[in-house]
């Protein structure tokens, strides 16, 4: 039987400590890392405290379990991350860990369900500042990234003008809009389908859905 392969990622040994020690009593083989590692597509699972973490780990393993402090139990995200609460119990770590074990990961039902010609999401992380996930990749955004691409967001498939941009980036003339647009696709669109589109006379439009984490 092949090992399962776990990742935690947390400044804070005590957190580390707790969830390994359960981790190695499921049989689990436990990598710690106190800072956000840059791939984790090697591990069958990673847990992430974004306590004190300014960005996510730029590749995620299949499974994701959140640590959200202060919260209570464990809920699945519609991006298909679990959200536990810290501190956890044994119970719903072990719930947890049994899925793992089981072959279920923490898949979310609706993405099975999803066709292919649905509309893909982009997650904002409210925890970690300036982050999103899009097209299986957590992506660094600068303030001014953020705000045009929550803007786009906003309007769904709609345009909105390159004068309403430049106005948001404090800009009444020039061309500071079409400059992060720019950056904005090459960030969103490396490697994937484009998503952002130029409307002639119009602005710009953005083609995907919008959801905060």
């Amino acid at each position: 039987m092949r090992e399962i392969r776990i990742a935690i990622v947390s400044k804070r040994i005590a957190l580390s400590r707790f969830f390994a020690l359960e981790a190695e009593r499921f049989g689990f083989e436990v990598t710690t890392f106190d800072k956000a590692a840059g791939d984790l597509s090697a591990f069958d699972m990673c847990i992430l405290d974004t306590e004190g973490m300014r960005h996510l780990p730029s590749v995620l393993a299949r499974s994701v379990v959140l640590i959200a402090d202060g919260a209570s139990g464990s809920e699945v995200a519609d991006s298909g991350m679990i959200r536990l609460g810290y501190p956890a119990s044994i119970r719903d770590i072990d719930a947890i860990y049994a899925r793992l074990l089981l072959g279920g990961g923490v898949e979310n039902k609706k993405e099975k369900e999803e066709t292919v010609e649905s509309v893909e999401r982009i997650y904002f992380y409210r925890e970690i500042a300036n982050t999103v996930r899009y097209n299986e990749r957590n992506i660094q955004l600068s303030d001014h990234e953020l705000k045009l691409l929550e803007r786009l967001c906003a309007s769904a498939d709609e345009p909105v003008s390159r004068e309403e941009l430049n106005r948001l980036l404090g800009a009444e003339k020039g061309n500071i809009a079409d400059v992060y647009i720019c950056r904005l696709r090459r960030k969103l669109e490396s490697g994937g389908k484009r998503i952002i589109f130029t409307v002639r006379s119009r602005g710009y439009k953005i083609i995907t859905d919008m959801e905060w984490e």
